[in-house]
């Protein structure tokens, strides 16, 4: 533990390494809002969008790992080989793409800890290809067992985020599973680092085809201004559909949203209706607070009754939409309360026969 925190603080720009933290910090939340929306998708364009989040993150450790090499002080000029740089690029969005599909696929502790154990291969094998990148006067030796460990913790802190990103709800979800990643990476880079020791070769040439370092952080200035873009666009679909939510709730309407026959999501007319929370409706099926007045209805347009949490059974018409929503096709229910629009009605024509003008009154 010493040994990894003298190495940030004696071997490291500290002001590169807060830069490597933040880049890994979005590429996180990036790749978690993006798994949120594959989750929410059709088969078909759930492989999509697990290949978008595959693609931030594998990006999001690759320019983490080369803004912590920018950062790294070996005590001699380095330079990086150009093919073995962006072939940890692409080391690590593959290895980010089968982890989370498995995992996406899974959905089991088992399935979890295997993702996790991918993760930290893909990361590594992005680490040790990016440091074999180096080209220096001089040989890199790796202590075999601090890389072991480093491996490892990287691969339980990647089960964690995992586990955090399908088993919590809400922020939580994101908050859990990004630090988790977060600190998988971090982790297994420092370590890493830590067990390192450049030994000068003079005799050991170095390409004139290297990258210069400066060449490298322009790069991966691009790279993690891509990240950041990406995340703001995560960030505004979420929005956008946030807004598109607010409409619905701005309906007189009531609003069910059914997939495969049970419920997944409502609007807030019909939680006041009904007096049900939105927790306790979802995975239901309709007919748990729906009943039909007048047996079977093949109708598109039906009467039935909504039964309240209080139990009060309030007469509704029922109308069943196909939509598209999230990404998948579902059907929605829209429900309006016939007693209101009765009771408006009878206020309509009591209005009509009876003249209740001033000067009616006055007569």
């Amino acid at each position: 533990m010493f040994s990894v925190i003298a190495c940030i603080r004696d071997n490291h720009d500290w002001r590169l390494v807060i830069a490597a933290v933040i880049v890994c910090l979005v590429g996180s939340l990036t790749t978690m809002l993006l798994l949120f929306r594959a989750q929410e998708c059709d088969v078909g364009q759930r492989k999509l969008w697990i290949g978008t989040s595959a693609f931030a993150c594998g990006v999001g450790v690759w320019a983490t790992h080369f803004i912590a090499m920018l950062a790294y002080d070996g005590g001699m000029p380095i330079s990086y080989d150009l093919r073995l740089t962006f072939l940890s690029v692409f080391l690590s969005i593959f290895g980010s793409w089968v982890a989370i599909l498995i995992a996406s696929e899974g959905r089991s502790g088992y399935a979890f800890a295997f993702s996790g154990v991918l993760m930290a291969l893909g990361i590594t094998a992005m680490h040790m290809t990016g440091m074999q990148a180096i080209e220096a006067q001089a040989v890199i030796v790796y202590d075999a067992f601090t890389s072991v460990v480093a491996f490892c913790s990287c691969a339980v802190l990647a089960t964690i985020a995992f586990l955090a990103f399908f088993q919590l709800k809400g922020m939580k979800r994101f908050a859990a599973s990004s630090g988790a990643f977060v600190l998988a990476i971090c982790t297994l880079h420092f370590i890493s680092m830590s067990s390192i020791t450049l030994v000068p070769d003079p005799t050991r040439e170095v390409p004139a085809m290297a990258l210069q370092p400066e060449v490298l952080a322009v790069i991966v200035m691009v790279v993690a201004t891509g990240l950041i873009l990406m995340a703001f666009g995560a960030v505004f679909l979420e929005s956008h559909l946030t807004d598109l939510r607010g409409l619905a709730n701005v309906s007189q309407e009531g609003l069910v949203i059914l997939r495969e026959g049970r419920i997944i999501d409502t609007n807030e007319r019909f939680l006041t209706l009904s007096g049900w929370k939105l927790a306790e409706l979802i995975g239901n099926i309709p007919s748990a607070v729906l009943a039909l007045v007048h047996g079977e209805q093949e109708s598109d347009h039906r009467e039935m009754l909504l039964i309240a949490k209080d139990e009060r059974q309030i007469r509704v018409e029922v109308v069943t939409r196909p939509i598209v929503y999230r990404g998948r096709h579902c059907d929605v229910l829209v429900i309006r309360d016939l007693t209101q629009h009765r009771r408006a009605g009878e206020i309509s024509e009591h209005l009509a026969h009876h003249d209740v003008s001033p000067g009616a009154a006055g007569r």
